[in-house]
């Protein structure tokens, strides 16, 4: 990868660091840091470690219809699923008011919608996992050559900006709240967001958005940019304690988005 694709001309300090247990092999991380000296910056971590029994799901709204992330969440519970994290994840037709998604959607098997090879804004990229648990980040193509049939859950994404270790990041600088879904080389799988748009943090570019993962300790082979904005919400639960939102969205003039799909980290529901 090139250094300036990751616009190494930022300075990123990491400030302060907070790890929680969620469940066996699930660790919640919050971290604080200082951009270019001046600029605060926060960011919220779910690692799922390769041997976790913890599974990557995906719960969507019916197309043209949305909900905010905690009540993806709580539909998912009253479902008889145990979830212990969600995040936003696909785009969706906001500005056209349709609220359909642009990219994938597999739910428990069903295909809701393929990638279109990018026929739609941000309609080619997606998140998966396969039957038998493997977790893909990919493409219109590697999911017509390798993945149709074979994935029990996937979900449209952004940009992809790492793809086999390499960085394939466009040149854009614009900051905003972003969320993401990371592999790395072993198996790990982190989501997160970074918070923006306040005088508590104020955003990152996609290309300090990477850096930002790269830094947590894991040699990232994959990496999807979610939807972002005032879309970024990461719900937590942890124990027995109701579930929360940890990050502080970047708020709609009505509030809370509603968003038409989340990634989820799950346990056994047994």
């Amino acid at each position: 990868m090139t250094d300036t694709k990751l616009n190494n001309a930022c300075k990123i300090e990491l400030i302060d660091e907070n790890r929680r247990n969620l469940a066996e092999g699930v660790t919640f991380i919050q971290r604080d840091y200082c951009l270019n000296d001046k600029d605060p910056l926060k960011a919220f971590f779910v690692i799922v470690a390769p041997d976790s029994p913890a599974q990557l799901c995906v719960a969507a709204a019916p197309q043209g219809k949305t909900k905010v992330v905690m009540e993806h969440f709580l539909d998912r519970q009253r479902a008889g699923d145990n979830p212990i994290a969600a995040i936003n994840s696909g785009y969706f037709h906001l500005a056209a008011k349709t609220l359909t998604s642009y990219g994938m959607q597999i739910i428990e098997g069903n295909v809701v919608k393929e990638p279109n090879a990018g026929a739609e804004r941000y309609g080619d990229n997606w998140i998966g996992r396969t039957y038998d648990g493997k977790i893909i980040i990919g493409n219109t193509e590697d999911y017509v050559r390798n993945y149709r049939g074979k994935l029990v859950y996937a979900s449209g994404g952004g940009d992809i900006l790492m793809r086999n270790g390499e960085c394939v990041i466009f040149d854009e600088n614009d900051v905003h709240p972003r969320s993401g879904v990371a592999l790395a080389e072993d198996g790990t799988l982190v989501i997160g967001c970074i918070d923006g748009r306040s005088e508590e943090s104020v955003g990152v570019s996609l290309s300090n958005h990477l850096r930002i993962y790269m830094g947590l300790g894991f040699r990232i082979k994959d990496m999807l940019n979610l939807d972002g904005g005032g879309s970024t919400q990461l719900v937590i639960k942890f124990g027995a304690n109701e579930p929360q939102i940890i990050n502080k969205p970047a708020l709609d003039p009505d509030g809370l988005r509603p968003v038409a799909d989340v990634l989820l980290i799950e346990l056994p529901s047994n």
